[in-house]
């Protein structure tokens, strides 16, 4: 029987992963970079300390940027950018209502996710949803991040649960696929935005209001 919830917070919380790419997309424009395809930052998605997507970036772009430390220039003249995004203003509308049915339902919820601990303090707390989450578990306390499952195996063990009471709520490949190697449920909130590859979800929600209901069903599938 399911009774911990273990969610990421970017793409599943809150729509920052679109806010993102569109200040990827201007960075982009204002350093002069025609030649290179805005939706090559897709594998930023779901990404973290210890994953270098970087890598796959270089795939797609061409060569005179690897060659020119474009990591580095890029990275610093985003985040010159910004302090933090809007987070108040990109929480995904159903998220406030489905996390306190979920919480007062009973269930155990957890907030596993590759961010830094200030990030997602801020976020929950902007979003006012901190108080909904038991545990905050963040990825910069690891080594290997995301599809690493350590995390998720850390959350469950805090939690005091075992692995098939545990269902994690995540949209990225990387997300979904350290669910996986952690040997729980996963599920995946649909993306709308980049057509990324939710293959290793086992159930796909549009919306986290979905999750009770499925719930039921998986618990009722693996009676």
């Amino acid at each position: 029987m399911i009774k911990g919830l273990l969610f990421d917070l970017d793409g599943v919380l809150i729509d920052s992963e679109a806010w993102h790419q569109r200040l990827n997309e201007r960075c982009l424009k204002d350093l002069g970079c025609d030649d290179i395809d805005p939706k090559d930052f897709y594998a930023l998605i779901g990404s973290g300390k210890g994953f270098d997507a970087w890598e796959k970036i270089y795939e797609g772009i061409p060569a005179k940027y690897k060659a020119s430390n474009f990591k580095e220039t890029f990275r610093s003249y985003k985040m010159k950018q910004f302090d933090y995004p809007p987070f108040e203003e990109i929480i995904f509308p159903d998220v406030k209502t489905a996390l306190q049915d979920l919480k007062n339902q009973g269930y155990r919820l957890s907030c596993c996710s590759s961010s830094s601990q200030v990030y997602i303090e801020k976020a929950l707390n902007d979003c006012e949803i901190a108080d909904c989450f038991e545990l905050i578990i963040t990825g910069h306390d690891f080594s290997q991040s995301k599809p690493n499952p350590e995390i998720y195996l850390t959350a469950m063990n805090k939690l005091g649960l075992e692995k098939d009471e545990c269902l994690v709520i995540e949209d990225s490949p990387y997300g979904l696929e350290a669910g996986k190697n952690a040997g729980m449920v996963t599920v995946a909130r649909r993306d709308d935005h980049f057509g990324i590859d939710q293959s290793k979800a086992d159930f796909i929600i549009p919306s986290l209001s979905d999750l009770s209901d499925l719930i039921k069903k998986i618990d009722h599938r693996y009676q």
